[in-house]
Order: structure tokens, then C-alpha cells, then sequence
């Protein structure tokens, strides 16, 4: 999808992956490997390398189907390619450097916000599990260093929540840790953002029940 300023904006992960591998900054891999340390390990290797983007095709004890995708921001070990993974989330050209990610950042602040259109289904809504189907467990979610409390399902993406009268909607990017098959943890300080939206949900009284 493109626009006006001849930026590519990606309109899922699928078009971000095919993206990646057209300039060879993905590698599937489709021998077995432990969601036991083991992809935790080769995702590291990728960083510390700037190696191709993992793309774990089987993993042990997992139904087929499910995959894990490693090192989304890393950066690449191909010269002109530096930042090539990043530039291509923000629809600009796998070759632009550092200054011009800075400044299309800065210049997207003040874009005038899209307000969301509400559709019956879509790629999302493909496989819904409600009910006693829903189980956690299913899902490929690594132990990712050894001493870990846990294995985190979470680690790049971002948590919403907001304040229980709708003022004031905050996103964080936040660890989520898994706990069992139905529930899952994460970090809820008083200091911190979500900490202070737990804080109003637990004394707030909506206005039917302050009249009554």
C-alpha cells in the first residue's frame, strides 16, 4: 500500500516477512528446534552476528502451523542494508540510513490519526478459540534465557489499556509472561503508567453508581 510521499506501508506481518525475504534478511528454518532455550539462543546468535531474521518453521511438542519469527529490529550484517529491517516496518526504502528513520519518526507525530473501521471478519479472525478451546499452551512461546522466571509470550509487542471514565488511553511495551494454559503475568508497578490505570480502576465508580 502506498501514498502520496511514495512510501510502502505494510498492511500486515505476512507483507512485512515476504518483504525481508526479497532482500534476503529472512532465512525459514525448518529443521526441529526447542522452544527450550534453544530459539532463544539462535535469536541471540542472529543479533550478536546480524544474521538473517529467523523464521522457525517446526518446533518440538508444537502442532504444525504454529511458527516463531525472531529478531524483527536486529540489524544487518549486508553493508547497505544496516537498518534495512526497521526501514521497512516504517514504509520507507530498505536502503535508508539512520537519520532518515529519525526524521520520518518525527514527521509521522503529525500525521492526523486514523480512526479505526470496523469489518465482520478478516485474516485475523481466520482461527478464533473460545471457551473451553482456548489453551495458551498451544502457542510456540519460548523460555528465552536460562534463570528466566518463565516463558514470555510477550517481548515485542505493545499492552493498551486505559482509564476506566476513557480520558486517557496509554500503550507501553511491556513483558508478558505465561503462566498457564488460560492465564498470563506481566509488570504492574504503582509508578509506572499501567500501574496508575490499575490504580483508577480500583477506586473508580462510574456516574450511575456515585447517583445511587
Amino acid at each position: 500500500m502506498s501514498n502520496p510521499s511514495g512510501r510502502r506501508y505494510l498492511r500486515d506481518l505476512r507483507e512485512y516477512l515476504a518483504g525481508l525475504r526479497s532482500i534476503g534478511e529472512l532465512v525459514e528454518v525448518n529443521k526441529e528446534v526447542d522452544w527450550n532455550l534453544e530459539i532463544g539462543a539462535i535469536i541471540r546468535r542472529c543479533y550478536e552476528t546480524g544474521a538473517p531474521a529467523p523464521l522457525f518453521n517446526s518446533i518440538k511438542g508444537i502442532e504444525k502451523g504454529f511458527r516463531v519469527f525472531g529478531a524483527p529490529a536486529c540489524i544487518s550484517r549486508q553493508p547497505s542494508l544496516y537498518l534495512s529491517r526497521v526501514a521497512i516496518s516504517l514504509g520507507l526504502d530498505p536502503r535508508a540510513k539512520g537519520s532518515e528513520i529519525v526524521e520520518a519518526l518525527a514527521e509521522a507525530k503529525k500525521n492526523k490519526p486514523v480512526p479505526p473501521r470496523l469489518v465482520e471478519t478478516g485474516p485475523c479472525k481466520e482461527n478464533l478459540l473460545v471457551g473451553e478451546k482456548m489453551d495458551l499452551l498451544r502457542l510456540p512461546v519460548p523460555l528465552i534465557h536460562r534463570g528466566d522466571s518463565g516463558r514470555y509470550i510477550n517481548t515485542w509487542g505493545t499492552v493498551v489499556a486505559r482509564t476506566p471514565d476513557s480520558k486517557w488511553t496509554n500503550c507501553a511495551n511491556a513483558r508478558v509472561m505465561l503462566l498457564d494454559s488460560r492465564r498470563m503475568t506481566g509488570i504492574v508497578h504503582p509508578l509506572q503508567h499501567l500501574g496508575q490505570i490499575h490504580a483508577k480502576r480500583l477506586t473508580w465508580k462510574s456516574p450511575r453508581s456515585r447517583r445511587s
